[in-house]
């Protein structure tokens, strides 16, 4: 019973440590020697019963009944060492070898066959029970009950060794870790690590205590592998017993001094965000590895560090007031090198005060300013008439109690002008939120014309300046009121088609199609300056497709005082500019008309003489003598053949022709022009071929032409004397 105490020990050791049964044979015999464990290996039936238990662990406790160490002691021992690699298969560590529990001279024999034959080394049995003598664990030359359970503790300690022993680096160290013994043998209270340059040399060893893990840090060397294992002992008082060895690893040493790198993702450079759930990423790359990101805003760390890829935390921002805040990411590598990431400014914008769905509806002279909010909020509006100008406010209001649906009425405002605003909510944490600039025009507009672009300057009365629109240009002097040091200019489009939709212009003038443009001065956003001390001129320009039917020299801007029309005053027109310049003293409506074209009066013409042989038709004269190349009294002059008589018939031209003119005799102008030289236009409409009955630009512009070559006034009116000119060039080529 006294054996079967410490096999059921080693038992429970063994199976928990490999998590399957396990099985112990006893071979113990009263009485045996070395010497008679060798002769008993040669007996048959021992040997066929270790045939066919095929151990895997030769646990040898022997010497006992030797009487202490000896030579003859060793060299039995080593017999059957050899018997059980040689005949059973059994590999050195497997065979575990005791120092018996009593006599002496145990010590340099036992170390002779471990390290002669790659032994493990069993209990020391007997420094054991030499040291614990209280209680009793030894009787004579046994064990007692309570010795014996010790003796299977002691056998389980020397045949477990740390499992699952990790080494890797971490910062500029190596990291080494193995599980716990003490869950499988409770009296395993600490460990010793060994590691060196090979499996043969671990001879440094660093006693860690009662722990699973350790780091090695002096005496590294850059490049370098080093072997490492790990070995458990037990608690007793006087002598330590240990366990097994681990199985040794490997792990290559580069000392790391490269930082590595780290920028933050979001959020971006001077973004906004709002709520209780904002991700805060970013990116980090290292020449080794990683070991993990922080993020800080504020120079306060929020959460914990992020080690793993991709780098991101949460962060609730309704914790703290909205305003501007800065973040940085620092990265920590394996080698414990660290990096702070470039600052990035952000604002935080807590949810539920800020003006949504803002929108403006406006009369001629005021505007109600609606949005919403999803939390209580106060009301605000600030206004201008440009969106760097919001001089103008409401003040705050819906501050007890607060609202979600806002309205703010404006009143005393300018007919037909544009306004900017924005609208501003606070909630009951003082925190505020606006609007973008929006802009709204008011009602008023002469015909109710809409407004289509605006130009608008701030002017010093004391300098003067200008204002330089799309189409107008004001040139303001100094001193052109007394009422304030600074005027808001603005030039406003109208809508053409609605402003002339029932109004006329002045009476007996043609509408240059350049654009109507209402005009104001302000001193601020409800007081306009009407008139001046000092007249300011308006340019305005135009295309020359905008006076068609229109006497260019004869154009003047008009001005709309809401019932007439007068026209402005020190007009000039730069025909090679486009630009007409008048003055005014007073603001309104402004539009460009001038008159149609108007025949010049008869030149003195002396009587053309007709030979007798000439007759009319028509619209002209018809010279049969003259060269075929002019046709007959037809819109378009016929080509002339070889085979034509010499007597064909001869355009005359006998009625003045204008701008504007469509009859048979524009046509037969055109041709002529065409055919000698003063081409009307080269393709299209009115080039060779493709003459038309219509005097437009393109037919006046050819007129022109030809009266410089022929020293007449270059009016493009076709009147007596470039007719008579004309006539006799005809004439002269017949002949």
């Amino acid at each position: 019973w006294q054996e079967l105490s410490h096999h059921i020990a080693l038992n429970n050791t063994l199976s928990a440590y490999y998590q399957y049964p396990v099985f112990i044979l006893n071979e113990g015999s009263a009485g045996i020697t070395s010497g008679g464990y060798v002769t008993r290996t040669g007996v048959t039936s021992w040997q066929n019963r270790m045939t066919a238990l095929a151990p895997n662990k030769w646990i040898v406790h022997l010497g006992v009944n030797d009487l202490g160490g000896s030579v003859g002691f060793q060299s039995n021992i080593q017999t059957l060492v050899d018997t059980f690699k040689n005949t059973y298969g059994a590999i050195g560590q497997n065979i575990v070898l005791a120092i018996p529990s009593i006599r002496t001279n145990w010590q340099p024999y036992i170390n002779n066959l471990v390290n002669g034959n790659g032994l493990t080394q069993g209990p020391n049995f007997n420094t054991f029970y030499a040291n614990n003598t209280s209680p009793t664990l030894y009787v004579g030359v046994h064990p007692n009950v309570a010795g014996h359970v010790q003796m299977g503790r002691l056998w389980g300690i020397s045949m477990i060794a740390p499992q699952n022993v990790v080494a890797v680096q971490d910062s500029n160290s190596l990291r080494v870790t193995w599980n716990n013994l003490a869950l499988i043998e409770p009296s395993i209270s600490g460990y010793r690590v060994y590691y060196g340059l090979s499996t043969s040399t671990m001879s440094t060893s660093v006693d860690v205590g009662n722990a699973t893990s350790t780091t090695i840090s002096s005496g590294l060397t850059s490049g370098q592998t080093y072997y490492i294992s790990v070995r458990g002992y037990d608690n007793d008082a006087f002598s330590l017993n240990y366990t097994g060895t681990s199985t040794h690893v490997s792990v290559t040493y580069i000392e790391d001094a490269i930082a590595p790198t780290v920028e933050v993702t979001a959020p971006t450079s001077l973004s906004t965000v709002s709520g209780s759930s904002v991700a805060l990423t970013a990116s980090s790359s290292d020449n080794i590895g990683v070991a993990g990101v922080s993020f800080y805003i504020n120079n306060t760390q929020i959460g914990s560090e992020d080690t793993a890829a991709p780098y991101s935390i949460t962060w609730d921002s309704t914790a703290t007031t909205s305003g501007s805040r800065s973040i940085v990411a620092v990265a920590r590598d394996t080698a414990g090198n660290r990096a702070t990431s470039t600052s990035v400014t952000f604002s935080v914008l807590n949810a539920g005060y800020t003006p949504t769905s803002i929108q403006a509806s406006s009369t001629s002279d005021g505007a109600v300013i609606t949005w919403s909010t999803t939390v209580l909020a106060s009301s605000k509006v600030d206004f201008g008439l440009s969106s760097d100008s919001l001089a103008s406010t409401t003040q705050e209001f819906d501050t007890t109690p607060r609202v979600t649906s806002h309205s703010a009425r404006l009143r005393g405002l300018v007919p037909c002008t544009q306004y900017s605003y924005t609208a501003t909510s606070r909630n009951a944490l003082s925190e505020s939120a606006t609007s973008s600039v929006q802009t709204f025009t008011t009602a008023g507009c002469t015909e109710n014309a809409t407004v289509s672009s605006i130009t608008s300057n701030s002017i010093s009365v004391t300098s003067g300046g200008s204002v330089v629109g799309d189409s107008v240009t004001l040139t303001v002097p100094a001193d052109i009121t007394a009422s304030t040091s600074q005027v808001i200019f603005r030039i406003s489009a109208l809508s053409q088609s609605e402003f002339f939709a029932s109004l006329s212009g002045p009476s007996g003038k043609v509408r240059a199609t350049a654009g109507v443009f209402n005009l104001r001065s302000f001193m601020d956003e409800a007081t306009v300056i009407s008139t001046f001390d000092e007249p300011i001129s308006i340019t305005m320009s135009y295309q020359t497709s905008e006076i068609t039917g229109i006497e260019e020299t004869s154009l003047r801007i008009y001005r709309y005082d809401g019932s007439v029309w007068s026209a402005l005053s020190n007009c000039t027109v730069n025909t090679s500019a486009n630009t007409v310049t008048c003055q005014t003293t007073a603001f309104s409506e402004f539009a460009l008309f001038g008159d149609a074209p108007s025949e010049p009066e008869p030149e003195p013409e002396p009587e053309p003489t007709t030979p007798a042989s000439t007759r009319r038709s028509g619209g002209g004269r018809i010279n049969r003598n003259l060269i075929p190349q002019f046709a007959s009294a037809t819109a378009i002059i016929q080509p002339a053949t070889p085979s034509t008589p010499a007597t064909q018939n001869t355009y005359v031209f006998n009625v003045s022709l204008r701008f504007g003119t469509t009859n048979d005799d524009v046509q037969q102008l055109q041709s002529t022009l065409n055919k000698l030289g003063y081409t009307v236009t080269a393709t299209g409409p009115g080039s060779v071929g493709n003459e038309t009955r219509y005097f437009g630009r393109a037919t006046e512009a050819a007129v022109r032409i030809y009266q410089r070559e022929h020293g007449l006034p270059a009016t493009g009116f076709f009147g007596p004397l470039t007719r008579q000119s004309l006539n006799a060039k005809i004439q002269n080529s017949a002949r």
